[in-house]
């Protein structure tokens, strides 16, 4: 008996049309109810298809559109955070510089010698730095920049800055050493047109500027402040330059130690831009970049090292390697103002795309 007859056979316990159309073996109607059923079937199956596409399409776009919003707010971020209008009265403040700079150069006293014994020498000068006269001009110029961020630092009254706190300090106490340096001797003074008493101003305004945070950071820890200045006190005496007139050991180990604080505050800089949560101005924080370019640019291009000006130690490894070091902590911490805006941009935009879901 095959699957047909079977079917038929039981059928017959049916009343009604069903009954009259299983003993005749038609089973029409139920193939067209099966049609129908699967077409039904088919027609469904083919809008969830359709809505499965659409409903893609829009989330892929929501998607593609959330993502460029996000590079943008990112960007946008980045960019207001450097915008000009920001930045006005340090920009008014660096064209001011610059034009005094230009105008000494142009006006002021190149700082000539009188005898004639080192005509020679200043002649070679001239020919190696035409544009600034001499290459002290370089570490002048350093310290009306170091003035400008010292100064909008303390002027912006932002108390999370890394320039203040301990950072604060050891600048005080740089600046401290070389005022103090100028006192004793003038074998260190700057020569050329911003040379002489310019810098040693610039010097002791940062020195004022510094000195209520500075203070305040060492009164909290004294001992540490101890310490600090026991190490470079030491180091800068076992590496120091023979410039001073007649063996002054304090003196040629003054301009050492003003060097060395200075790496100390720029550790200290970079310290608190990780882990202390500290931001400031991010014109701030290329202008530091670029003071100590300068910085580093002078000490690896003019003070090549000579065992005639060794007083004792390895003084230029001492400037060389500390002026380096600076200039890589500066730098690090510029990158980390670069990547906690952009950060802080694109959870500004994940949060805001959750919401806009939520909703």
């Amino acid at each position: 008996m095959d699957v047909f007859q079977l079917f038929t056979s039981k059928a017959t316990v049916d009343v009604g049309a069903t009954r009259v159309a299983a003993q005749t073996g038609s089973l029409v109607p139920n193939q067209w109810d099966s049609m129908q059923q699967l077409l039904g079937i088919g027609v469904a199956l083919l809008m969830v298809y359709i809505e499965a596409q659409r409903r893609t399409r829009t989330a892929n776009h929501d998607r593609a559109a959330a993502s460029e919003e996000g590079w943008c707010q990112m960007l946008g971020s980045v960019a207001a955070k450097f915008s000009p209008r920001r930045f006005a009265p340090e920009l008014v403040a660096l064209s001011i510089c610059t034009a005094l700079s230009m105008c000494l150069r142009a006006y002021g006293n190149p700082g000539k010698p009188q005898d004639s014994e080192h005509e020679e020498a200043w002649q070679q000068i001239q020919n190696e730095w035409p544009l600034l006269a001499t290459a002290d001009t370089l570490l002048a110029f350093q310290a009306l920049l170091r003035l400008i961020a010292i100064i909008s630092v303390f002027l912006r009254a932002c108390p999370t800055a890394p320039l203040k706190s301990s950072s604060a300090a050891f600048f005080f106490a740089a600046a401290t050493a070389r005022v103090w340096l100028a006192t004793r001797t003038d074998n260190y003074l700057l020569d050329g047109p911003l040379g002489g008493k310019l810098p040693l101003v610039c010097e002791a305004l940062l020195a004022l500027m510094c000195a209520p945070a500075g203070l305040r950071g060492t009164s909290q820890n004294p001992l540490r402040a101890a310490v600090a200045v026991f190490i470079v006190g030491w180091c800068s005496g076992k590496n120091r330059l023979n410039l001073a007139a007649g063996n002054d050991i304090l003196s040629d180990a003054l301009f050492i130690s003003a060097h060395l604080f200075e790496v100390m505050a720029s550790c200290s800089y970079l310290w608190r831009s990780l882990f202390d949560e500290a931001r400031q101005s991010a014109l701030l924080y290329l202008l530091m970049v670029f003071q100590q370019s300068i910085g580093t640019y002078y000490f690896f291009e003019v003070f090549s090292e000579q065992d005639s000006l060794v007083g004792a130690g390895k003084p230029f490894i001492a400037l060389h390697a500390g002026n380096l070091i600076q200039l890589g902590l500066y730098l690090t911490s510029t990158v980390v103002c670069l990547a906690t805006t952009c950060v802080n941009g694109s959870r500004q935009n994940t949060s805001s795309t959750e919401g806009s879901l939520v909703l």
